[in-house]
């Protein structure tokens, strides 16, 4: 299924008239579907839940997909700049190179998430849990992480340094996480 029954014909229409309006078929299911570069910006889609699709370089800059669930979902140099992600779960997704300047990803559940080289600019994490999440080549600038979770972790690159930032790291939960050439001030 594309999303839960809460707002599954409202998003569908927002994704079917995108899709309409970039000349392109409409599909009898959106997994595995994919999405290419498409304009989303702006769009609602609470709830949304998507398997395996593509989404990789697609503009979802100030969407609103609230308490979405993706599972193998690609979202590579996607920008999701000024996002609402608030509880959104991520499970086997790669957003390497993705821009999170601005996103809200509070109390999200990130398994096996990739987020190599992301752009991580006044991006909120609060009480997020990462699960087996790696995070190689980001330079998180005023970032929020308090209270988060960051159970079994590659943090690789990772740097959170006070001359660039004001990221908070307080109260966070690191068992069991692994730091390679990773600076964590402030």
């Amino acid at each position: 299924t594309i999303m839960s029954n809460k707002n599954n014909s409202s998003t569908l229409k927002n994704i079917n008239a995108i899709l309409e309006r970039e000349g392109r078929a409409l599909p009898e299911s959106y997994n595995n579907f994919e999405f290419g570069s498409m304009n989303m910006t702006g769009m609602s889609a609470k709830h949304l839940v998507l398997n395996g699709s593509n989404l990789d370089g697609a503009d979802l800059s100030n969407v609103d997909i609230e308490a979405a669930i993706f599972t193998g979902v690609s979202l590579r140099g996607a920008n999701l700049s000024g996002a609402n992600l608030k509880w959104v779960e991520f499970n086997d997704c790669d957003l390497e190179g993705a821009n999170l300047t601005g996103t809200n990803i509070e109390e999200a559940t990130l398994n096996k998430v990739s987020f190599d080289s992301c752009i991580v600019v006044d991006t909120n994490f609060e009480f997020s849990k990462f699960k087996d999440v790696q995070m190689r080549g980001v330079e998180a600038v005023n970032a929020n992480f308090f209270h988060a979770d960051f159970h079994e972790c590659r943090l690789t690159g990772f740097i959170s340094h006070k001359n660039t930032s004001l990221s908070s790291f307080k109260k966070c939960d690191f068992e069991s996480a692994v730091f390679t050439r990773t600076s964590l001030e402030n």
